[in-house]
């Protein structure tokens, strides 16, 4: 839903439930960054992000492809 800008404010909404069963899950924080920066607010994207890479800050190649989005978009 939010990948493909399907219903993004609804996948939000799936991603935020199971957040409540698995708050430290980061594919759930990823995808729940990645709505924020397809909704265009790239700041609570990067808190989102900045948690999720506290957790892990792996070199998992879509992490950084969001990453890199989220920070160029703040940064503009």
């Amino acid at each position: 839903l939010i990948d493909r800008e399907i219903d993004i404010t609804k996948g939000m909404k799936y991603v935020n439930q199971a957040l409540e069963k698995e708050p430290n899950s980061i594919y759930y924080l990823d995808s729940l960054a990645w709505g924020y920066y397809k909704l265009g607010d790239c700041l609570q994207a990067k808190k989102v992000m900045d948690r999720l890479l506290e957790l892990d800050n792996s070199d998992n190649e879509e992490l950084i492809y969001h990453k890199n989005l989220i920070n160029k978009c703040t940064n503009n």
